[in-house]
């Protein structure tokens, strides 16, 4: 299925995308557009919405209203395991014996996916993070620190996946980006 988003392009689109829950609407009728290669944040106080939309995009949450389209097919009802989104939660799970590489190519070798660690470097770069790929993660106290509330969206330039975070990358790199 992935294959099918790559030829087609990836661009993520949200159209009329509404969550409700008992006693209020999370989302309010969201439409937009993210075309592929893009980096995307949606920014907002906490309880706005934005982690119910990546769940909602990951399918992780079923939408009250709306669709959502990845590549121009239609997602809405997919599985999670079926959509080709990858997740980073904020209580995020990484290996803190492994280095950020090792932790990128995880998730590529377990799917068996060929070239894994070169497509995590090639990750890496997409992101500007190529420099740390040998870095030991911080202790967990630091990785678990507030950092900041948003959410990004990565479509990758082959259009094969959607990444979403609902953390920035300041985890791996605290004190190594510029302003």
């Amino acid at each position: 299925m992935a294959g099918a988003f790559a030829e087609s392009g990836a661009d993520l689109q949200l159209v009329g995308v509404r969550k409700e829950f008992p006693g209020f609407v999370a989302v309010h009728d969201l439409s937009l557009t993210i075309p592929a290669g893009s980096f995307f944040a949606l920014l907002g106080p906490s309880g706005c919405g934005k982690t119910t939309t990546l769940r909602m995009v990951a399918g992780l949450e079923d939408t009250t209203a709306g669709r959502i389209l990845i590549g121009g097919q239609d997602v809405t009802s997919t599985k999670a395991y079926r959509r080709p989104v990858n997740t980073v939660f904020q209580s995020y799970a990484l290996f803190p014996h492994l280095n950020v590489l090792d932790n990128v190519t995880f998730g590529l070798k377990r799917r068996r996916i060929g070239d894994a660690e070169s497509r995590a470097r090639d990750a890496l770069k997409l992101v500007e993070l190529e420099h740390l790929a040998d870095r030991k993660l911080p202790p967990a106290k630091q990785v678990y620190r507030d950092i900041e509330e948003d959410l990004l969206f990565v479509l990758d330039e082959r259009g094969h996946s959607v990444h979403l975070t609902d953390r920035g990358v300041d985890y791996l790199a605290p004190n190594d980006h510029e302003a």
